[in-house]
């Protein structure tokens, strides 16, 4: 969104950069809202990086073809 606001593609600061701002910062109190639960590391750890891993060899496949 930054980089669309950036380039003139999106006009309006709200929704170019104050929107975005906002929506990482809910994010983050989601996040250490649920590392205070105990099933925290057991499961969604294990969840992320299984993710991330996934986006790791989707993007490998992406730039072999």
């Amino acid at each position: 969104m930054f980089r669309l606001w950036q380039q003139g593609h999106i006009k309006s600061m709200l929704l170019g950069v104050i929107s975005p701002i906002l929506a990482e910062l809910g994010s983050l109190m989601v996040l250490f809202g649920g590392m205070q639960n105990p099933l925290f590391l057991p499961v969604c750890l294990p969840i992320c990086a299984l993710v991330l891993l996934l986006a790791y060899f989707y993007s490998r496949y992406l730039h072999s073809r």
